[in-house]
């Protein structure tokens, strides 16, 4: 018993050094180059796992936009990705514009659009490209169908741009969340 016991452990041994000696017949540079690589490799399977993640939540028009910058023709500013937001689900899509600096009509300090997707089609067929998904809006209240664009990377981060009849552009850029994961609070709409 003792014998066995004492060759088991020379085998193993005898394995994890010859393990190591193959190691350790690689240079420092190529070391790193291997491990470079191996991170490489494992990021880019990371983002393709997101993206696949991205294009069912696109597939099913069911994501929240959390957007922490705004920009129109004249300015941009930072905001906060708690109060404003687009969100997508099903034919129902809203937009929330807001400030944390005061409390507005609609309970958050700011506006909630309500609406409904008039069309909506998106793109996603080459990997090297971002998703894009195009669609055109309608308030709830009437008036004008809004068309829209949003172009979504593969880790996840986005730009919505929305154009009104006269040409003023509106953009909210930040990250695409499934509903379950978004943390923004969502206020009361005016129209109902």
């Amino acid at each position: 018993m003792k014998k066995s016991i004492a060759i088991l452990l020379i085998c193993m041994i005898s394995l994890g050094s010859s393990l190591m000696a193959q190691d350790t017949n690689l240079s420092k540079s190529e070391l790193r180059k291997q491990k470079r690589a191996e991170r490489k490799e494992a990021k880019a399977k990371e983002l393709e796992m997101k993206r696949a993640e991205l294009v069912k939540l696109v597939q099913d028009t069911v994501f929240v936009l959390e957007a922490n910058v705004y920009m129109n023709n004249r300015t941009s500013n930072s905001i906060s990705p708690l109060l404003n937001f687009v969100g997508v689900n099903g034919q129902q899509m809203i937009i929330q514009f807001a400030s944390d600096n005061f409390i507005g009509i609609n309970g958050v300090g700011g506006a909630t659009n309500n609406g409904v997707l008039e069309s909506y089609s998106y793109e996603s067929d080459n990997p090297k490209k971002p998703i894009t998904v195009q669609g055109r809006y309608k308030h709830i209240s009437g008036g004008a169908v809004l068309p829209f664009e949003i172009v979504i990377r593969d880790d996840g981060g986005a730009q919505f741009t929305i154009t009104n009849p006269m040409g003023r552009r509106d953009v909210f850029m930040g990250t695409v969340y499934a509903p379950e994961n978004s943390n923004v609070v969502e206020g009361i709409p005016i129209f109902r």
